[in-house]
């Protein structure tokens, strides 16, 4: 269950997503080399060729396809194998997992909210479903089992956002 704070912010920003009739771009994790490095100066080294939103790489995105299993979790570019190996032992366990997403469906406007439990409480990481790709379009960063599947890149990237960028994972 979301914090009141984020419960509302999250209303808000649905309601602005309504009212104009178009998605949502996180203003505070926006999709560029903000996001993905402490110094920007960084992004010639990298393999990141733009960002997408996973449903524009996926005819039909669900959140959960099938369940959720520890090997739904692949690693991508990025070398946060010690935060994927952790979650692939969550998603082993559901009734543990399912704590972690404010909710189980597909958001139309873009709009997602992870939950972690950091420094002895839980903190609600509201995201957009933009990610950073590489050459032809496919995840730069992990995946799941599925390309309809969003889960794994969606909780990489909260995490990501909550720890200040990809790089610090």
């Amino acid at each position: 269950m979301m914090s009141p704070e984020a419960a509302e912010k999250y209303s808000r920003i649905i309601g602005e997503c309504k009212r104009g009739g178009k998605k949502w771009t996180d203003p505070e994790f926006p999709p560029n080399e903000r996001s993905l490095y402490r110094d920007p100066n960084k992004a010639g080294n990298s393999a990141c060729t733009g960002w997408k939103r996973l449903g524009e790489m996926s005819p039909k995105p669900q959140l959960f396809k099938d369940g959720v299993e520890a090997g739904d979790v692949i690693q991508g570019q990025l070398g946060d194998c010690w935060f994927l190996g952790a979650l692939s032992g969550v998603a082993g366990r559901e009734k543990l997992f399912f704590n972690l997403f404010n909710s189980t469906d597909v958001n139309p406007y873009g709009v997602y909210s992870c939950r972690f439990f950091h420094n002895g409480h839980w903190e609600d990481i509201i995201i957009d479903d933009f990610v950073p790709v590489t050459y032809g379009d496919k995840l730069l960063n992990a995946k799941g089992s599925s390309v309809d599947e969003i889960w794994v890149p969606l909780i990489e990237k909260a995490f990501a956002k909550m720890n200040g960028c990809y790089e610090a994972l």
